[in-house]
């Protein structure tokens, strides 16, 4: 889409933005988000209140994820010294999580460092009533898409 698209007279912002928002409303993405948010309502029993803060615990890490992966597409379609820069980044980054990971299994400082346990946390602080705590838990999240959709949309 993004070769196909550099022919119209757009801004390359627009053409990121086309191809994130396509892929935030494929079906398959849809219905696995609807699915799982159904199941997870249904599982945690959340109160009237912090319904919408449990769905946003888990919607706010898979559309963060969406922009991040449509970046690396991005970049990876470029495959110049950015293109490069972001995979030895990327590659570095799962090295290091993943070897402290394995060889310091109870460490609290590696539960920082984990997204999972970001959204974890952000739900356990809905279902407990702060919300506030469970809207900071996603911050990290609003942040990494941030700069994924800016440097998606300079390179796209």
């Amino acid at each position: 889409v993004l070769k196909r698209t550099r022919v119209h007279p757009v801004h390359p912002g627009a053409r990121f933005a086309f191809v994130v928002l396509t892929l935030l409303r494929h079906r398959y993405i849809l219905v696995l988000w609807g699915s799982t948010i159904f199941s997870l309502t249904l599982m945690v029993h959340p109160t009237p209140g912090s319904l919408p803060f449990v769905v946003l615990a888990f919607l706010v890490p898979g559309i963060a994820l969406v922009i991040i992966s449509a970046t690396l597409f991005v970049l990876f379609e470029r495959w110049n010294a950015s293109g490069a820069v972001a995979l030895a980044a990327l590659g570095v980054v799962a090295c290091v999580t993943s070897t402290a990971t394995i060889m310091f299994p109870g460490s609290h400082l590696l539960e920082l460092l984990m997204p999972l346990r970001w959204c974890s946390l952000s739900c356990s602080a809905a279902l407990s009533g702060d919300l506030l705590l469970s809207t900071a838990q996603l911050l990290p999240f609003a942040a990494l898409a941030a700069i994924a959709w800016a440097g998606g949309a300079h390179y796209a």
